[in-house]
C-alpha cells in the first residue's frame, strides 16, 4: 500500500521536473543561438573593417604644469635655439602616444642633422588661432623661443554665437555687445534660440551645416592675420585631420626642413 502510493505521487512529480527542464532549456538554448548569432556579425564587422567606438582612442599623454606637452622647462639650454609649435590637435598630437607627436618628428629630423633646435610642443586640443595667440602671450613666450611656428587651426571656421575675440575681449560694436550679453548670460535668449531655430544645441557648426540663426565666424579673415602677425609665426596649411604617429614623422621632417 505504502509503495504503492509512493508510485502513484512519483509520476506526477516525474511529469513536474520534465516540464521544468524543459522551460529552463528552452531560454538557454535561445541564449546560445542568440550569443552564436551575435559573435558570428560581430566577426562579420571586424573583417569588413568596420571599427568599434572604442577603437583607436586610447593613447597615452603626458603635459606639464603649464599644460604644455612637452619635457621641455622654462629656462633656456645655454648656446641652444628654440621653436615653439602652435596650433589645435594636430600639433598637439590627438591619438597619438607620448613620443609620437608632431614636434617629436620635428625633434628627431632636427637631431638627424646635427642643428641644435629644441622644438616645443604648444598645441592644444580644440584651440582656435585667437587662443593660440593669447596662449602665446599667457604661457608660451615665457618658454623664450626663437621662432614659433602657427599651424592654422580648421577651428576658425567654425561658426558659434559668440567669435573668441568677442568672448576675450567683447564686441566691437552695438549689435555685437548686445549679441554676446544675450548668448553670454540671457536664459530667456538661450530658450528662444532653441525654440527659432535648428542645431541651435551645437556649441559650432561648419559652413556647411545649415542653421537660421545668426552665427559669425569663430575668427575672422583680419583677425587671423593679426593674430599671425603678432605671433611673428610662419604659418604652414592647415590640416584638417589628426596625423599618425608616421604621419607627424614625415611633416615633422618637412618642418625641420623649413626651419634649418
Amino acid at each position: 500500500m505504502d509503495a504503492g502510493a509512493q508510485g502513484a505521487t512519483g509520476r506526477p512529480c516525474a511529469r513536474y521536473l520534465t516540464a521544468a527542464m524543459r522551460g529552463a532549456v528552452r531560454p538557454l538554448l535561445g541564449l546560445l543561438v542568440g550569443g552564436g548569432l551575435l559573435l558570428l556579425l560581430e566577426g562579420g564587422l571586424r573583417a569588413a573593417g568596420v571599427a568599434g567606438a572604442g577603437e583607436g582612442q586610447f593613447f597615452s599623454v603626458t603635459t606639464n604644469g603649464d599644460g604644455l606637452r612637452t619635457r621641455l622647462a622654462r629656462p633656456r639650454t645655454p648656446g641652444v635655439s628654440r621653436v615653439a609649435l602652435m596650433g589645435d590637435s594636430t600639433v598637439f598630437g590627438w591619438g597619438v602616444d607620448d613620443g609620437g607627436t608632431l614636434a617629436d618628428g620635428t625633434q628627431a629630423a632636427l637631431d638627424g642633422v646635427g642643428v641644435l633646435v629644441e622644438v616645443l610642443n604648444a598645441g592644444q586640443p580644440g584651440y582656435s588661432t585667437t587662443q593660440a595667440a593669447w596662449l602665446f602671450g599667457e604661457v608660451v613666450q615665457a618658454y623664450r623661443p626663437d621662432r614659433v611656428v602657427l599651424f592654422l587651426s580648421r577651428h576658425d571656421y567654425d561658426y558659434v554665437p559668440v567669435s573668441d575675440r568677442e568672448a576675450l575681449s567683447g564686441g566691437d560694436g552695438f549689435a555685437s555687445r548686445v549679441r554676446v550679453r544675450l548668448a553670454s548670460s540671457s536664459r530667456t535668449y538661450q530658450l528662444l534660440r532653441g525654440l527659432l531655430w535648428s542645431r541651435t544645441d551645437a556649441p559650432a557648426l561648419h559652413p556647411r551645416d545649415v542653421t537660421g540663426e545668426p552665427r559669425v565666424p569663430r575668427v575672422g579673415d583680419a583677425e587671423r592675420a593679426c593674430c599671425v602677425g603678432e605671433a611673428a609665426a610662419r604659418v604652414l596649411p592647415d590640416d584638417p585631420g589628426h596625423l599618425s604617429a608616421e604621419g607627424n614623422r614625415v611633416v615633422g621632417a618637412a618642418v625641420a626642413a623649413a626651419l634649418r
